[in-house]
């Protein structure tokens, strides 16, 4: 406690102080105190506190801005401890433990304390070097994606991320060049689907912010690996996504969808029709396999779906005569093929797998003995195969895509700007259009939640009029008199 010198009262003035040193104590005065007393009580020379750093107001503990900064003992910067102190000269250190462990961080504090007070100056922390390419992280960073179901999609944006940033270091990659690349990105034609194909529109906003997303989770596994510095992660933080407008609302009505289902090739119309009755979408229709298909109690399970859950959707009347339509391929075991004798001609080795084929199925065959091998070869294929619901009928394998059979199909339909993914946009909207509620709708469609199906609340027949005819007021309120 301090009393005033101009005061001949009794009052005590209560002075706040700072510690500003190891051991040294300095009051902090407001600007409202009289100079008088300000000059009487305090020592002026003391009161400031001289630091190197020109962002550093002469107030120990604030900054240019106003903010305040650490000025002692260990704080938290993203995940890594760091800690400040005071070195012999009583200059400020700021400085990581590379520890995201408090304990570290407490220790290494008190060993610099010690030396401090024992006259010792702190050795200054070795600056670690940081040399990563953009190239090598893209190598190490594909080696940790490659069990993810998305690797080819994540493989395609980063080697296009390759072309521009590759031979760059990771430290030296800066907010201008990231912003500077997310501009000339949106500036470029499409890539040609096919070689000899004119370009078509520019690279859409949402296919550049899918690559800025890959790139910033690779700056965040390059800082957990140690291959650069928080700074530089926090610097690919801090570009701005640019505003996505790729909803669409194209789906088809009632005579375009028959329209297209009798423009189809075989092994694409029973794809097709699955679409349209289950709303799938085209990767969990091409990965389906007949053990996720329940046809005895009626209903499919998909179990790789996009975000990752598994949900169930009921086989309606028209599935299930298009199930029944579908030739169900058999595999054979290799033991089943061992058990013929290796003496066997080619003639009697083809029978001996039909006839193994014909007993898994509960069916007699007889199979002439003219006839020729072409044939029963082409009786073989058509059982023995994956264990795929949709198969190529020419190959026996599952399809990869049925991009180019299906743009054929929609040209002999007569439609124009619509792709496969739509034929979910027709499901749920035909499910809205007949008053089904929003709540299954986004079941069905594998939807985490209701955002993405309210872009079909307006096709809802009338649901806003029904939704204020639920008011039914016994007596009807007076308008009030003006």
């Amino acid at each position: 406690m301090l009393r005033s010198a101009s005061s001949t009262t009794t009052s005590k003035t209560v002075i706040p102080f700072v510690k500003v040193g190891a051991s040294e104590l300095v009051p902090c005065c407001r600007l409202l105190i009289l100079p008088g007393l300000l000059a009487a009580c305090f020592d002026l020379a003391g009161f400031f506190h001289p630091v190197a750093d020109p962002h550093i107001l002469l107030f120990k503990g604030e900054t240019m801005a106003g903010k305040t900064r650490k000025t002692s003992g260990i704080y938290l910067r993203g995940k890594t401890w760091w800690i400040t102190y005071m070195d012999v000269e009583g200059k400020q250190h700021w400085e990581s433990t590379g520890s995201k462990l408090k304990a570290d961080a407490d220790y290494k504090l008190a060993c610099i304390k010690k030396d401090v007070a024992e006259g010792i100056q702190p050795a200054a922390p070795a600056r670690k070097k940081y040399s990563t390419t953009f190239s090598d992280l893209a190598k190490k960073y594909l080696e940790y994606c490659k069990p993810q179901k998305d690797y080819k999609t994540k493989a395609g944006r980063i080697a296009t991320l390759c072309r521009t940033f590759g031979e760059m270091k990771l430290i030296d990659i800066t907010l201008e060049s990231l912003e500077t690349y997310q501009a000339q990105r949106q500036t470029e034609p499409k890539q040609a689907k096919r070689e000899g194909a004119e370009p078509g529109a520019l690279v859409k906003a949402a296919t550049v912010n899918r690559e800025l997303a890959a790139l910033k989770n690779m700056f965040t596994k390059a800082e957990e690996w140690g291959l650069i510095p928080d700074t530089a992660l926090r610097i690919a933080r801090k570009v701005k996504l640019t505003k996505e407008n790729n909803a669409r609302s194209r789906f088809l009505s009632i005579d375009e969808a028959g329209s297209l289902v009798n423009s189809c090739s075989n092994g694409l119309r029973d794809l097709v029709i699955f679409a349209l009755n289950t709303g799938c979408r085209k990767s969990e229709i091409l990965s389906l396999t007949w053990q996720h298909v329940d046809l005895k109690h009626g209903f499919i399970r998909i179990a790789d779906s996009k975000n990752g859950e598994t949900r169930d959707i009921a086989i309606n009347p028209t599935l299930a005569v298009m199930f029944k339509g579908i030739v169900r391929r058999v595999g054979i075991e290799p033991e089943e093929i061992n058990d013929i004798p290796e003496t066997a001609t080619l003639e009697e080795t083809i029978k001996g797998v039909i006839y193994r084929i014909d007993n898994r199925l509960g069916v007699s065959r007889v199979i002439p003995a003219k006839a020729s091998l072409e044939k029963i070869l082409r009786i073989v294929l058509q059982h023995v195969g994956s264990p795929y619901v949709f198969n190529n009928p020419d190959t026996g394998t599952r399809y990869q895509d049925v991009k180019r059979s299906f743009s054929t199909a929609c040209r002999a339909a007569g439609l124009s700007d619509f792709n496969f993914h739509d034929l979910r946009h027709t499901f749920a909207s035909h499910l809205v259009m007949n008053g089904v509620d929003m709540t299954t709708v986004s079941r069905l469609l594998g939807h985490k939640t209701l955002t993405m199906t309210n872009r079909y609340s307006h096709l809802a027949p009338g649901h806003l009029q029904r939704a204020v005819d639920v008011l039914t007021w016994a007596d009807q309120p007076k308008a009030a008199n003006g």
